[in-house]
């Protein structure tokens, strides 16, 4: 996966001299680091563990091999869609250590009306419902 460029990637590149974890500052920023180790990361997958429990009344534990590709479960694309949309901000709050995982909240509030607005829209709210 090219698409994060970690601290320790763009060290090897020489892009930048060190590469210590933008969150934590200890640890060197590799892929397993920012998004599973790092004890933001692991802060910010507890909470988003509840958020999810919150939303769905399902609970998710998630281990490296979920954040990094997703749940093998294709009967419920809800977890990888809110999986995708949490790494994403994950990955654009890099070094913000006050972030929450309400930010993720707010997207996905977002996300859920424009899409039922779509869906209302097109009179198609059995795909919206099958979704969420």
């Amino acid at each position: 996966n090219y698409i994060l460029y970690t601290n320790s990637k763009l060290h090897k590149i020489g892009y930048i001299a060190d590469y210590p974890c933008s969150f934590c500052k200890r640890e060197s920023e590799t892929k397993q680091h920012f998004f599973y180790d790092c004890s933001y990361s692991i802060s910010f997958w507890k909470d988003f563990e509840f958020f999810y429990l919150s939303l769905t009344k399902q609970q998710i534990n998630l281990n490296l091999k979920d954040i990094l590709i997703g749940l093998l479960t294709p009967e419920l694309p809800l977890p990888n869609y809110l999986l995708l949309i949490g790494k994403f901000i994950y990955g654009r709050v890099e070094g913000i250590k006050n972030f929450q995982v309400y930010e993720v909240l707010n997207q996905v509030k977002l996300k859920y009306e424009t899409e039922k607005y779509i869906c209302t829209k097109n009179n198609n709210l059995d795909m919206f419902r099958k979704k969420w």
